[in-house]
């Protein structure tokens, strides 16, 4: 898997585990009574927010610690010479 399929599922996931918005559900124009499903109850969580709104260079920090990331990364700069003290 490359790096942005990898930051795209992440994402994904962070916000099928997040607690439903609270709110009316998005009714139909046309009257129709929408299909109910357990096992599909998480997938309406991506109408209220998407991937996209996660993955910004500014929330991608708060992304890494909550997935856990910093458990099992360790940085090390690469150009550790010039480095400022």
């Amino acid at each position: 898997m490359s790096g942005r399929t990898i930051l795209a599922l992440e994402a994904t996931r962070t916000i099928l585990v997040q607690p439903q918005p609270e709110g009316q559900p998005i009714q139909d124009s046309h009257g129709r009574e929408p299909f109910h499903h357990p096992a599909l109850e998480t997938i309406d969580k991506l109408n209220y927010r998407t991937p996209q709104d996660i993955i910004l260079k500014e929330k991608l920090a708060k992304l890494a610690i909550d997935v856990g990331l910093q458990e099992v990364i360790r940085w090390k700069p690469r150009l550790v010479s010039s480095l400022q003290t």
